[in-house]
């Protein structure tokens, strides 16, 4: 936990700290100047042993409330961090038309490049890319499986570094070139190729526009944890007939995953 109720945890510490020290050098300072009061308030503690222990043990029982509370609320938040960290990788902002989910309009790829011009040296950003992100159902014609909702996603091979892998790499940990893929081949997460029962080889059909786009299955990549089937940004252009157009803007900020986001209101 970093802050509570807006408040930094290391101030609240201090506070906390000061507060203590501050009532057991009172409580010293009293024991030593009226020693009668110290019997008086240790007297009861072995006349009323049953007491005294019921006592304590609420008091720790209270603590040990609170600082559940405090453990959970950490997991949780830790949770969430990681599962945005694993989605979105180093992206911090995403630039997209006015509309909602897949009424969201394309617009033209100069847009992209008047903005990258105008950012070009701008110390709080580290790289602006283009990119195409498409939810649209799936079937594996090769196995007869279908999914309902796969994420097409069209990048340029240059900007695969912004990716939350930094990379795609297959299961053994070699890595696979987006820009060896074929006219019609795609590669599918883990996920993907599992929900489609797919391999190598098998013909997809992705149903995005009027008709049914066919795709090859190139081969399995380590990316997210969603299905996902990634193509160069070209190949998802054409998949979408949006021929030199895209949808969205990726920015990434100064700074790793955590440290990016410090400037995003900025």
């Amino acid at each position: 936990m970093e802050k509570l109720f807006g408040v930094e945890m290391s101030a609240i510490a201090g506070a906390l700290s000061a507060m203590l020290a501050l009532v057991i050098a009172s409580l010293a300072l009293l024991a030593w100047r009226r020693p009668v009061f110290l019997k008086l308030g240790l007297r009861p503690i072995p006349r009323r042993r049953a007491q005294s222990t019921l006592i304590v043990l609420g008091l720790m029982l209270a603590t040990l409330i609170i600082t559940a509370a405090f453990v959970t609320g950490d997991t949780l938040s830790h949770s969430i961090r990681s599962v945005a960290i694993e989605g979105m990788g180093e992206i911090d902002e995403v630039i997209q038309a006015s509309g909602q989910g897949a009424s969201r309009p394309y617009f033209r790829m100069a847009r992209y490049e008047e903005l990258a011009a105008e950012l070009a040296g701008y110390p709080l950003v580290d790289r602006i890319l283009p990119a195409i992100s498409e939810s649209a159902p799936v079937v594996n014609v090769t196995s007869r499986s279908s999914l309902r909702s796969i994420n097409l996603m069209g990048l340029r091979p240059e900007d695969l570094a912004v990716l939350p892998e930094g990379e795609i790499t297959d299961a053994a940990g070699r890595p696979l070139a987006l820009e060896a893929l074929g006219e019609r081949e795609a590669y599918l997460n883990a996920a993907a190729t599992e929900a489609l029962n797919a391999a190598p080889g098998d013909t997809l059909e992705l149903y995005v526009g009027a008709r049914p786009k066919e795709f090859t299955v190139r081969g399995t990549a380590r990316m997210g944890q969603e299905p996902r089937m990634l193509v160069t940004l070209h190949q998802a252009q054409r998949a979408v007939n949006q021929t030199g157009r895209i949808k969205t803007i990726l920015v990434s900020n100064l700074g790793d995953e955590l440290e990016g986001a410090a400037h995003s209101q900025e």
